[in-house]
């Protein structure tokens, strides 16, 4: 199995967002979980899809963003059906 097929069938809901906010990839349960099509998500800033305070979680994603390695963050999304 290669890493795509494992990434796009893992129970968990994963998101690559680039180091600029813009979802660049998202697996088959995200995209169950949010509500949206693949085409709807797929480059566009992820924290249009955030509930709550967005300030916060943008200041979070850049003091991850400086760290320079992956990280596991939760958070809550807004899905297409609210």
């Amino acid at each position: 199995m290669d890493q795509e097929t494992i990434f796009d069938n893992s129970p968990s809901a994963l998101l690559i967002i680039s180091k600029d906010g813009i979802i660049k990839q998202l697996n088959l349960a995200a995209l169950e979980f949010l509500g949206f099509e693949r085409r709807e998500c797929l480059d566009k800033k992820f924290i249009d899809f955030i509930e709550g305070n967005q300030d916060q979680v943008l200041k979070m994603f850049e003091a991850i963003t400086e760290i320079n390695f992956p990280q596991s963050v939760e958070l809550k999304f807004k899905t297409k059906n609210n």
